[in-house]
């Protein structure tokens, strides 16, 4: 996997070359990647959802983040994107079916990495069936909904904690169970004040709340 060769870009992305992912990480490369959250209207409350990341993958381990994300290899168009939501979530999913909220430039600092994106963010606007889930299980270990009101004042430090609905896989019986949870932002992947702003407004744009 650090071997792909991803597109690299300039802070105006321009493309300017290709480059491995490791070396991508490893010297904050611009990159581009694909976005995609699940989001549903139900009884005038809208829901996000929040995949659960692997306790065993590198950067921020069990932390709630993208219901789903991935890399955009140097030969591919933000349209292969979407085969991130069958690989992650067994969710298949056409890219027509997708609402575009915009491209949003990013950047993650952690002790592993210095991770800059150009991410092509997506919302999948339907309540999806959480039993008929498949974890791709080196990447996710759970899946989770939370009411969009509480996400922001979350962020916007209103709230010391929110409610999450999901579910996750039993690791006895191999099979998706339902759970509730509450967590507080430090348990979220934290993604840029710019980044949620523009997430939350395309979702209230396409549900006019």
């Amino acid at each position: 996997m650090e071997d792909e060769k991803l597109t690299v870009f300039n802070e105006q992305r321009e493309a300017i070359g290709t480059a491995s992912r490791e070396c991508v990480h490893r010297d904050g490369l611009w990159h581009e990647t694909f976005h995609c959250w699940l989001v549903y209207e139900e009884d005038g409350v809208v829901y996000i959802g929040f995949q659960q990341r692997c306790m065993e993958k590198k950067d921020y381990p069990g932390l709630y983040d993208i219901s789903v994300a991935g890399h955009l290899l140097a030969d591919e168009t933000v349209e292969h994107g979407v085969r991130e939501m069958e690989e992650e979530l067994g969710l298949k999913v056409h890219f027509k079916e997708l609402v575009k909220v915009g491209v949003i430039p990013e950047e993650l600092n952690s002790k592993e990495m210095t991770d800059r994106e150009w991410c092509h963010v997506y919302l999948y606007p339907k309540k999806a069936d959480l039993s008929q889930f498949r974890f791709q299980k080196e990447e996710v270990s759970g899946f989770f909904w939370a009411n969009g009101e509480h996400v922001a004042a979350l962020w916007k430090g209103q709230n010391h904690s929110i409610q999450l609905v999901g579910a996750v896989v039993d690791e006895k019986t191999n099979q998706v169970v339902s759970c509730r949870r509450e967590a507080g932002k430090e348990a979220f992947v934290q993604h840029s004040e710019r980044y949620f702003a523009e997430l939350l407004a395309g979702i209230q744009a396409i549900f006019s709340v």
